[in-house]
């Protein structure tokens, strides 16, 4: 699959010069809510604050380093997890970047991209794949070897009171091991490992990109549960609920 359909600019949706990953992966959550996100501004919640503390804690021992540096480091230790990394790369002539929160690398070489998500469910939903598999992508645009590049979604229960050594269980977890396991239970966590695949993510994204090339207007969620729970469900005129 080719990686660009047209060599002209692309002018997106929102005056936007760079797409983010985890915006492409709230297109599969619902593209309406994504919409009214950029219409109507951010919503804080709960949710979004724990999780915000819980990547603080990620990167909470971990040691500031320029981009430059961490390449360095890369290309010279055998084991190098980078926390946060900036990812950037072309596709389709538009700019996307995204921060993952852990890629393991082994002799140069990204061996693992780690997600961590806090959610009553114990199953990742599409979106998530979509998130790490973009970061993987990225990997790849940056030239970086990732044919046998992995993947894994941690779903953290968000009752876990003590999450800073669960976090450093499941890290250390990943740094040892070759995942023969494509679950792993860790009490309050279960972590999904999957083999990337270029071109499942590649078709993704082309769905993804026609909402914000204008090809196609914002599909809304056919899920009421995700209206109920929704910031903007008052303000939607998709809303499936009755206010």
């Amino acid at each position: 699959m080719k990686d660009d359909k047209s060599k002209k600019t692309r002018s997106l949706r929102f005056d936007k010069q760079i797409l983010f990953v985890n915006e492409i992966a709230g297109q599969y959550f619902c593209e309406k809510k994504l919409e009214m996100q950029h219409i109507h501004g951010r919503v804080e919640t709960d949710l979004k604050t724990m999780g915000a503390e819980a990547h603080e804690m990620l990167i909470d021992d971990s040691e500031k380093v320029s981009q430059e540096e961490l390449f360095l480091e890369i290309q010279k230790k055998k084991q190098v997890i980078a926390y946060e990394m900036k990812l950037l790369g072309e596709y389709r002539n538009i700019t996307l970047f995204g921060r993952p929160d852990c890629v393991f690398f082994d002799k140069g070489i990204p061996k693992t991209v780690l997600e961590f998500k806090f959610s009553n469910y114990k199953k990742p939903f599409n979106d998530f794949h979509i998130q790490v598999g973009a970061y993987c992508l990225l990997l790849g645009k940056m030239g970086f070897k990732i044919n046998e590049l992995y993947y894994g979604i941690v779903m953290v229960n968000p009752s876990v009171k003590d999450k800073k050594n669960l976090i450093n269980s499941i890290l250390d977890y990943t740094s040892k091991n070759n995942f023969i396991d494509p679950i792993v239970d860790f009490g309050n966590a279960r972590m999904y490992f999957c083999k990337y695949n270029s071109e499942s993510i590649l078709n993704e994204l082309n769905w993804a990109i026609d909402y914000w090339t204008r090809q196609r207007e914002a599909i809304p969620t056919t899920n009421q549960k995700k209206c109920m729970s929704c910031e903007y469900n008052k303000k939607c005129e998709n809303s499936l609920i009755t206010i």
